[in-house]
């Protein structure tokens, strides 16, 4: 508890008491002693040393930022914990600093230094700050589409700060749609923000969307008896058409000229009769496209139409109608030409019709290709409504394959009983007739056999009276030489008097017998054979069925044939043997799948018979048919031949075989033709016929033996002692006809 005295031993420092003052930097010593009293003996005296040295102080430097280049001189600011005056100097970049103020002088980085230099008791202290001076900014911003759209930008400045953003947003016009962005902005968002760092081009795109918009005034829909007529109206676009096209029954697209105002037209449209088709096209420059198609049907007033002819064979005639119709009783003279191809008909004929014949007619048919006639009734006119102007015949010239000819009519002058002419309201029709080839070679006048014309015509051919087109050889080069010759004609006579057989594919009474359907019972026949059915038309699941091919009108002699029975699978061949028409010592060559039996027999003479059967073959049908089966054979493939060089192909035979899982019945009665006289007056053809009670039965019809049989009607049979009888229509252009019941 005794009082201590401090002294100083070492250093600047002064003790003023028991405070120690310092005078300046360096080591200090400081002891402490105590004297000591009557109890107490003087302390030991304890020195502490220690070094004074200068303190450290911080700056603080306030912010500057980011520049806009030309704003005004800027203060800096910074302040020592120490308390002692801050300096400012540039480290780098474009600027200055004076009296603590800088001043920016372009673009770029900026670094600035904040200083403090220190005093006896602070060090120096010091910081650097950087920052980036830029120009004001500026927007462009561009529209692609034309007149497609605009751009708002928010907000919207002449300049802009390099932090600024903008917010940009696309706004389409009616027939537009917007895009997206290119430039300093990609993309398709909308509204989109930009930043103004730096000067900006943003381009905005629009797409035209809208097709040309397109008002069709002329012609109007339906139905019309103006033959002329005038295509109007009017297209408009958004931008503009770039291309306008119309057309005719889906033809070439015809270029329309289009005004100013969007107005086109084209004037003087001739119509045909009945329907006519239009359509325009209208596009823009995009491609946007606009179609529109209108039906407008002329119905004429009055029409010279050359009706359509019956199929022929070349060499035959061909007749074409000639009518005039007319909604009204106001026609008294015609003037007309008619145009064919003389290169498939020839030797033109006119035959007035009955009102016409009794008129001032004239008739020039010394022009190929061409007829020009014309009539005049004197104060009369002819009726309303279908008139028959004439009938107009060609020989149907020879043709490589067959094929369509035309006939078409075209009216020089129309005129009614005052002898005005009508101009408008007339219309045209072409009529076509079909030819088809021959089918026996050298027959020429198509009569289905070789006879004197014949003769005639290969002699004139032979030395060209007859213009030979380069098809005329093979169709009658009977002796195969390459050429129409002298033995092409000497084939013919010997055909005519009989020391050669006539040709036969197809000869008219077998023909006749097969169109009559008078064949055996339970058998189908063609030309040369007929698919018999020995166990009648039903058969019996798993018991033997027979089915015999009989050679019935071979014609000329016979040394070899050969077939193709196809059968279903269901009907299993179990046996097969060759008739009696095949000689002991032919050579017989079998061969057989599972649904096919093929037979090839030939001698090298020829057979002793030219009828009978060729072949038996055994079926057994499958246990477990139904009792509503039905399988069909057909025999196909056949060929017959005589001497080996006149090998002919014969059309096929087909039959219908029933199943029965019970007894079977005898076959049914075939249908039967009755013939009775034609009914010439009335254009009709009567006859009967017998068939099973509830049966149907089939008529068919054809022009001519080898061509394909069309369905005329259907009967249903009464019993064959009740008749059906049945009407026919006969044409007057059809020379020949075949009929028969299946």
């Amino acid at each position: 508890g005794l009082a201590v005295a401090y002294r100083v031993i070492q250093g600047v420092a002064t003790l003023s008491g028991n405070a120690l003052s310092l005078s300046g930097l360096g080591a200090v010593s400081v002891a402490a002693d105590q004297a000591g009293d009557g109890n107490y003996l003087p302390a030991i005296s304890v020195a502490n040393a220690f070094t004074v040295a200068r303190g450290d102080q911080t700056i603080v430097f306030t912010a500057i930022g980011d520049q806009v280049l030309g704003t005004a001189p800027i203060t800096l600011k910074g302040n020592s914990s120490a308390g002692l005056p801050v300096i400012f100097q540039l480290v780098s970049g474009p600027a200055t600093v004076s009296s603590g103020a800088l001043t920016l002088l372009g673009e770029g980085t900026v670094t600035v230094r904040a200083r403090q230099l220190g005093s006896p008791l602070y060090n120096p202290a010091q910081t650097d700050q950087s920052f980036v001076i830029r120009k004001l900014t500026t927007l462009a911003v561009n529209v692609v589409g034309n007149q497609g759209g605009t751009v708002a930008v928010t907000p919207l400045k002449n300049l802009y700060a390099p932090a600024d953003t903008v917010t940009l947003t696309a706004t389409a016009t009616s027939g537009f749609a917007f895009v997206g962005w290119s430039g300093d902005l990609t993309g398709s968002a909308n509204p989109a923000t930009l930043l103004m760092s730096a000067s900006r081009s943003v381009t905005a795109s629009f797409k035209d969307i809208q097709a040309p918009v397109l008002t069709w005034d002329l012609p109007a829909t339906g139905t019309t008896g103006v033959e002329q007529v005038r295509l109007s109206g009017q297209i408009i676009d958004n931008v503009g058409v770039t291309t306008a096209q119309w057309s005719r029954e889906g033809g070439a697209g015809l270029a329309l000229t289009v005004q100013a105002n969007g107005s086109f037209a084209v004037e003087n449209l001739t119509l045909t009769v009945g329907t006519n088709r239009f359509a325009i096209v209208a596009r823009d420059a995009v491609g946007n496209e606009t179609k529109l198609e209108r039906i407008v049907v002329w119905v004429p007033e009055r029409v010279l139409q050359v009706v359509n002819a019956s199929e022929v064979q070349e060499g035959q005639r061909q007749v074409f109608p000639v009518t005039l119709s007319s909604a009204t009783a106001n026609m008294s003279g015609l003037t007309f030409k008619l145009s064919y191809d003389p290169a498939y008909l020839t030797d033109p004929q006119v035959e007035w019709g009955a009102l016409v014949g009794q008129s001032v007619n004239n008739v020039n048919a010394g022009i190929d290709g061409e007829i020009s006639g014309s009539f005049a009734l004197a104060g009369t006119v002819l009726p309303a409504g279908i008139n028959a102007v004439a009938k107009v015949s060609f020989r149907a010239r020879s043709v490589p394959a067959a094929l369509v000819v035309e006939v078409t009519p075209r009216i020089e002058s129309l005129s009614d009983s005052k002898g005005a002419v009508l101009l408008t309201g007339n219309a045209s029709m072409q009529g076509i007739g079909r030819i088809k080839t021959r089918r026996i070679l050298g027959d020429n006048n198509a009569n289905q056999r070789l006879d004197i014309g014949d003769a005639v015509v290969v002699t004139r051919l032979q030395v060209r009276l007859e213009e030979r087109r380069s098809w005329d050889i093979g169709l009658n080069d009977l002796n195969t030489s390459g050429s129409i010759d002298s033995g092409d004609v000497v084939k013919v006579l010997r055909a005519v008097v009989g020391l050669d057989p006539q040709p036969r594919p197809l000869s008219l009474g077998p023909s006749l017998a097969k169109a009559l359907n008078l064949s055996p019972v339970g058998a189908n026949t063609n030309d040369v054979l007929s698919l018999e059915l020995l166990d009648g038309p039903v058969a019996k699941a798993g018991e033997a069925y027979r089915v015999a091919v009989r050679v019935v009108r071979a014609g000329t002699s016979l040394s070899g044939l050969s077939f193709t029975l196809k059968h279903p699978t269901a009907l299993v061949l179990s046996g097969k043997q060759v008739g009696e028409l095949i000689p002991n010592d032919a050579l017989p060559f079998w061969a057989e799948t599972a649904d096919e039996v093929k037979l090839a027999a030939v001698r090298s003479t020829v057979w002793p018979s030219k009828t009978g059967v060729a072949a038996v073959l055994t079926f057994v049908p499958a246990v477990g048919i139904s009792s509503q089966a039905e399988w069909g054979l057909s025999l196909e493939s056949i060929e017959v031949t005589g001497s080996g060089f006149d090998t002919r192909s014969v059309d096929s035979v087909s039959a219908i075989v029933k199943a029965t899982t019970g007894p079977i019945l005898p076959p049914s009665v075939p249908a039967q033709i009755t013939l009775t006289p034609p009914n010439v007056a009335g254009g009709k053809w009567s006859f009967e016929v017998r068939a099973g009670n509830g049966e149907t039965v089939v008529i068919e019809s054809t022009d001519a033996l080898g061509t394909p049989w069309s369905q005329v009607q259907q009967v249903t049979g009464r019993g064959v002692t009740t008749p059906v009888p049945v009407n026919v229509e006969l044409s007057p252009s059809v020379l020949t006809r075949f009929w028969r019941v299946r």
